[in-house]
C-alpha cells in the first residue's frame, strides 16, 4: 500500500517537520501553559466563593454537560 521512495512517504516526512517545528516553538509552550493557569484558575473560582456573575460566565465559556 505504502511506497517506501512515494509522494506519501514524502509528505508525511513535511507534515512531520512542520509540526515538530510547531511544537518546538516557544510560543507553543507558552500556550499550553497559558491554558493550564486559565483551567486552574477558573477550577479554582468555580467552587470556592464563587461571585453568581462569574458562575454564569464560566457556565457559558465551559458548560459542565460538554461532552468528553
Amino acid at each position: 500500500m505504502f511506497v517506501a521512495n512515494g509522494c506519501f512517504v514524502v509528505k508525511w516526512r513535511v507534515v512531520r517537520e512542520y509540526i515538530k517545528r510547531f511544537v518546538d516553538h516557544r510560543y507553543f509552550t507558552r500556550g499550553i501553559l497559558l491554558a493550564i493557569l486559565i483551567n486552574t484558575l477558573s477550577m479554582g473560582i468555580e467552587y470556592h466563593n464563587q461571585v453568581p456573575a462569574v458562575g454564569g460566565v464560566l457556565y457559558f465559556v465551559a458548560p459542565p454537560n460538554l461532552p468528553c
